[in-house]
C-alpha cells in the first residue's frame, strides 16, 4: 500500500504543471494631488503587493502627473508610474485582486511583454529606475 502511495504521488510530480514565468509591464495611475509621503507608501504598497505573489520587479519609470483622456472617479490628472516585473501566471489573478482594493490607485493595467521587447527594455524605458 506505500509503494502505491509513493508511485502515485511520483506520477503527480510528474503531471503537476510547472509555475510558468513571463514578463509584463503595468501602468498605475495615482490620485493626482497626494502628499509626496503618501504617495511614496502607495508605490510601497504596490511593491509589497507584487513580492507578496513572487514577482520580481525589474524596472520602474516614473512618469508623473499627466492629464487624463477621460475623468476618472472625478479626477483629471493622475500621477503614473510604469512597472516592469516577472511572475508566474497563476499569480496575476491575485494580484488584481489585491490592487483592487487598494484605496489610492485611480486605474492599473497589466499587459504581458513578449521575450525580444524584454531584452530592449533598458534601452526603450526612459527615466527608469533599473532594479535589476
Amino acid at each position: 500500500m506505500a509503494k502505491k502511495k509513493q508511485m502515485d504521488e511520483k506520477i503527480a510530480k510528474l503531471f503537476a504543471s510547472p509555475k510558468i514565468y513571463k514578463f509584463y509591464e503595468m501602468v498605475v495611475v495615482l490620485k493626482p494631488y497626494l502628499p509626496e509621503h503618501v504617495r511614496r507608501k502607495s508605490e510601497d504598497k504596490v511593491e509589497n503587493i507584487l513580492k507578496r505573489f513572487n514577482a520580481t520587479v525589474k524596472a520602474k519609470a516614473y512618469w508623473g502627473k499627466r492629464v487624463l483622456a477621460y475623468k476618472i472617479a472625478g479626477q483629471r490628472e493622475g500621477y503614473y508610474i510604469i512597472y516592469h516585473f516577472k511572475a508566474s501566471t497563476d499569480s496575476l489573478q491575485n494580484i488584481r485582486k489585491y490592487l483592487d482594493k487598494h484605496a489610492e490607485l485611480l486605474r492599473y493595467m497589466i499587459l504581458q511583454m513578449n521575450d525580444t521587447s524584454w531584452d530592449k527594455l533598458k534601452l526603450l524605458v526612459k527615466r527608469a529606475v533599473v532594479m535589476d
